[in-house]
């Protein structure tokens, strides 16, 4: 069985959309709140405007820098929460960590294409 090459631009964009949905339910509630002395409020805050930017990177097919940033830091955002939740041990947390991480690292090592 061949690859479905045809596939691949919409594979991508339900990634994007899928992290989207992703730092909004998971997230939004924790930067609804404006606890601005809240460390989570601030990591809610750079999940959310990330997600955001790889979703807004799509747009611009030329210049691939604004997916490569944003993914790079969801890499190391995601990175960050799985070496914060691997003590807990293998939880269902940890699993959605590895996912975003691994999407992450599709969208830096892909850019736009």
């Amino acid at each position: 069985m061949k690859p479905v090459r045809n596939a691949e631009p919409i594979a991508m964009w339900v990634l994007r959309i899928a992290l989207l949905l992703y730092a909004f339910t998971y997230y939004f509630g924790t930067f609804k709140a404006f606890d601005f002395d809240s460390m989570s409020f601030w990591f809610a805050l750079v999940i959310l405007v990330f997600c955001g930017l790889v979703f807004i990177g799509g747009f611009g097919t030329r210049n691939n820098q604004l997916t490569l940033w944003s993914s790079l830091i969801l890499l190391i955002m995601s990175v960050l929460q799985i070496v914060m939740e691997f003590p807990n041990g293998i939880t269902p947390y940890l699993s959605l960590y590895i996912l975003v991480a691994g999407v992450a690292l599709l969208f830096l090592s892909r850019g736009n294409k």
